[in-house]
């Protein structure tokens, strides 16, 4: 049944060609995938919105050296994406085979 799921849903992400056969990705590589968009995200909206230039030596930049990035914009964008990363582990569902592998999960 999970494999099933997995299927519908790499399908519905339209990836057809991975779904089926030996290199059918597990939830830990949709987490990363998802992970990975999200952060962009996150990332692309900290430089696009929040990065004020600053007059460094007489000329207006944003080079990324100004108070505002070093003590506000850098550390609020990587709160943001933890943040994400949390949200994304504790929502995608975990695969019990990986987490058997990996051994945090131990039979008694």
């Amino acid at each position: 049944m999970q494999r099933m799921q997995r299927y519908l849903m790499l399908v519905g992400v339209c990836g057809i060609a991975l779904a089926f056969g030996p290199c059918a990705p597990t939830y830990a590589d949709l987490t990363r995938m998802i992970q990975g968009i999200g952060d962009d995200v996150i990332a692309t909206a900290s430089e696009r919105f929040f990065d004020f230039p600053a007059l460094n030596n007489g000329v207006m930049t944003t080079a990324g050296n100004s108070d505002w990035d070093r003590w506000v914009r850098i550390p609020a964008t990587t709160f943001l994406q933890s943040a994400w990363k949390n949200w994304v582990d504790y929502t995608v569902p975990q695969d019990p085979a990986d987490a058997l592998r990996s051994g945090a999960l131990v039979r008694k």
